[in-house]
């Protein structure tokens, strides 16, 4: 049986303007730069290159796997589902994932909840938390028997 998260892939609807300048939607349809992991599904929505962007740019993404880090000077919009841990890992594995990138990640809880996991403290963030990410070691753990949906915005990072 296939899970919720594996075959997770949000709408994407972009407007733009018609051959007579009139407001339409140039494009609709579910996302097509996608990751899928066991502990969770990445969908990338859209990517600037730089900032700011012209209302005219389309966005930079390349269709298949999501980025990790996004250009220098640009960011990315980030649809994510992390199922329950419970249907992955087992109990032994609740540090996994320890990670760190070089990105501002800027992640808001849309359903669900998840534990934001750090190195000497962890919280619980559930539907409309938003946590500032600034590029610590983290990870994130799901204990419900729910998936937790987020956004983000993930921008690169300079030291």
């Amino acid at each position: 049986m296939t899970s919720p998260h594996e075959s997770f892939r949000p709408r994407r609807v972009v407007t733009g303007l018609n051959a007579d300048g009139r407001s339409t939607i140039v494009s609709d349809g579910p996302s097509d730069t996608r990751t899928f992991a066991p502990g969770w599904t990445l969908n990338d929505i859209w990517q600037v290159d730089a900032m700011p962007p012209r209302d005219s740019d389309d966005h930079t993404l390349v269709p298949g796997e999501t980025i990790f880090a996004p250009p220098m000077g640009g960011f990315v919009w980030r649809i994510a589902m992390l199922p329950p841990d419970s249907t992955w890992k087992s109990p032994a594995d609740e540090d996994t994932g320890m990670h760190v990138t070089e990105t501002l990640d800027m992640v808001t809880i849309l359903s669900g909840e998840v534990y934001a996991i750090l190195e000497d403290c962890e919280t619980l963030l559930r539907s409309g938390d938003t946590i500032v990410q600034r590029g610590t070691v983290h990870s994130w753990c799901n204990r419900s028997d729910q998936p937790c949906v987020s956004v983000s915005a993930i921008i690169p990072l300079t030291r």
